[in-house]
């Protein structure tokens, strides 16, 4: 979508992919691999679930909650990052740059690993060496929570 917002809900797939350009998109009980992108716009994500969740935002806030995926990456820029997992991710990516960043996860072990500028950190969730699932966030001049969703 271009200039436009994007609705999808009750969505089940191998994958699902949206973009747009000046546009929210909201998503609600998506299953799959989901992709989505947005420039200009925010992203709600309500009960998705798959594989991989890949989101992306330039000037605009991404929102995900009731997420369970295996591997979970975002990147934002000029927006903040909400994330809610309700599944142990077995590696959860984040980068962003003049954005705060708040994630809650299951209780599990993880390696955790904060690569932060000009930002103030606040993890709940302990560093386990060898963990099983990975998380890493990076990012410059935002803010860092990361914390139990459970």
């Amino acid at each position: 979508s271009t200039n436009g917002d994007l609705f999808a809900s009750k969505v089940e797939g191998d994958h699902f992919t949206a973009t747009t350009n000046s546009g929210n998109i909201d998503l609600e009980d998506i299953q799959g691999n989901i992709d989505v992108a947005t420039t200009n716009g925010d992203l709600g994500a309500q009960r998705t679930s798959g594989d991989n969740f890949t989101v992306g935002t330039k000037s605009g806030n991404a929102t995900a909650s009731g997420l369970a995926a295996k591997t979970v990456t975002a990147s934002t820029s000029n927006g903040d990052l909400d994330l809610e997992l309700t599944a142990v991710p077995s590696e959860l990516t984040v980068e962003s740059v003049n954005s705060d960043v708040r994630i809650e996860v299951p209780h599990a072990d993880y390696t955790v690993s904060i690569t932060q500028q000009r930002s103030e950190v606040s993890v709940d969730v302990p560093h386990t060496a060898g963990a099983p699932n990975a998380i890493t966030i990076s990012t410059t001049n935002g803010d860092i929570s990361l914390g139990w969703s459970d």
